[in-house]
């Protein structure tokens, strides 16, 4: 004779099994968001991860500029907020090594039917900053950013011996 679970046997197997379903949706979240974050290329020694999600903002006449690393690009007015792009690859800057140019994509429609889009540059300095943010044509944007990130070792190595130098002066005065 087979087993015929009564109405509220079964209602107590569903009650028992909501946190089990709960946990579960929360774990492949979870792995879905390692997945995303595993297919970013950081460069092939990582470095760039510790941008990861970091987001960094200037005011600039009535805008405020919005990069958020390895995510989206914004333009910000008021309340309202522009789109400029997500990221979607690296390029090279001449001279500057592979992982030097991050390309945003994809941003809000511009009047001219293009999409808008934002290039930052990554410039070579002691700390995390925008330095600077033009519209050299309709509705591209370009940024540079500083930050130790971008330094290559010869850089660091100078620009740790510029310190000592100027750390030397200041003892010596």
């Amino acid at each position: 004779m087979a087993y015929n679970p009564s109405q509220k046997e079964l209602a107590e197997i569903k009650r028992q099994m909501e946190p089990l379903e709960s946990d579960k949706r929360r774990y492949e979240r979870e792995q879905r968001e390692i997945d995303e974050q595993l297919a970013i290329d950081f460069t092939p020694d990582g470095a760039y991860l510790a941008l990861h999600n970091k987001c960094f903002s200037t005011p600039i006449q009535q805008y405020t500029y919005e990069v958020c690393m390895f995510d989206k690009a914004l333009q910000k007015e008021g309340h309202s907020s522009q789109n400029l792009g997500t990221f979607t690859r690296w390029e090279e800057e001449p001279g500057a090594g592979p992982h030097s140019v991050m390309i945003y994509s994809g941003g809000g429609s511009c009047w001219n039917g293009r999409s808008r889009s934002m290039r930052v540059r990554l410039l070579c300095g002691d700390e995390e900053y925008v330095v600077s943010v033009q519209e050299p044509s309709r509705c591209e944007y370009h940024m540079e950013f500083m930050t130790p990130l971008a330094c290559s070792q010869e850089a660091a190595d100078r620009l740790r011996r510029d310190l000592d130098v100027m750390m030397g002066g200041a003892a010596a005065a």
